[in-house]
């Protein structure tokens, strides 16, 4: 089996990038709801109110912290009838889909994953979907992928 090559330091820093960026725009959007709240109302009720609206948003958004790990557990193995995914820290997921099964494919691509050529693979079949994350050279991938399945 071929083993495939999964991104992992770039998407680490997008993750915590993408986790920050969100965490500051709460963070401002409370300090903006605070000024308004003072302008409008002038009263100090505004302050828990405006604390009480901030805790959810971020514990939302904190709840992606699993996803900074998620790049380093990843294994892709194909060979030429199959391709068979790994990856998971705490709870382990092997999807394995043959070729012949696979009815559509799916390319994904953040700003940084064309940047540096790596994406996630969807693959589609009546059964369901396996989720290729974080390939490198995904392009690559799916002209194996035609090429085997083709009879």
């Amino acid at each position: 089996m071929k083993v495939y090559k999964s991104e992992t330091h770039i998407r680490v820093i997008e993750t915590i990038l993408e986790i920050a960026i969100k965490i500051i725009v709460i963070y401002l959007s409370y300090g903006i709801f605070i000024k308004l709240g003072d302008y409008f109302l002038g009263a100090n009720d505004v302050n828990n109110l405006a604390y009480s609206l901030l805790i959810l948003p971020i514990l939302y958004t904190l709840k992606n912290v699993s996803k900074v790990i998620e790049p380093y557990t990843v294994k892709i193995e194909a060979d030429d009838k199959k391709v068979t995914v790994t990856r998971g820290l705490n709870l382990k997921v092997e999807d394995t889909l043959e070729y012949k099964h696979i009815d559509n494919y799916e390319l994904r691509t953040t700003f940084s994953g064309r940047l540096f050529n790596y994406g996630d693979v969807y693959l589609y079949s009546a059964g369901g979907l396996v989720e290729i994350p974080y390939i490198k050279d995904p392009k690559a991938f799916i002209e194996t992928l035609n090429s085997n399945r083709t009879p």
